[in-house]
């Protein structure tokens, strides 16, 4: 009977730590007037990553353990973007004007129901060279 008991509530908390894990990774292109960072009159600055709702951590005085979003279905490409031009402007000194973006790769934080209560962003960063 014991085991019984510990075999379901086992079975339970994997039930509720898969459904509330990271999915898998959606892609979204780029912000960049040309489809590749490397071209003339692009420079690279680096990987940069946002994150909005819950299970974002606090960093340069952004985020911190945010309320859940509470979506039914993923926000538009332009969060994304705003999210990361902004993070990439702070972090690399430039201004958001300048700021290419490549490929973005987002992963969200789900509940059991499908609901959307956080996400998490990556992509390369790069700006415009100076004339």
């Amino acid at each position: 009977m014991n085991a019984k008991r510990v075999g379901l509530a086992a079975g339970a908390v994997m039930i509720v730590v898969a459904g509330c894990g990271l999915s898998t990774p959606m892609t979204y292109p780029g912000t960049a007037l040309t489809p590749d960072l490397h071209e003339a009159g692009i420079i690279a600055l680096g990987e940069i990553e946002g994150c909005r709702g819950a299970y974002c951590p606090s960093s340069d005085g952004e985020g911190g353990q945010e309320l859940p979003l509470g979506l039914a279905s993923a926000p538009p490409a332009s969060s994304y973007h705003t999210v990361l031009r902004k993070r990439a402007a702070i972090q690399f000194h430039v201004s958001e004007q300048e700021v290419r973006l490549g490929e973005v790769t987002v992963r969200y934080y789900r509940e059991l129901d499908g609901t959307i209560i956080g996400w998490k962003a990556t992509a390369p960063a790069g700006r415009l060279a100076p004339r």
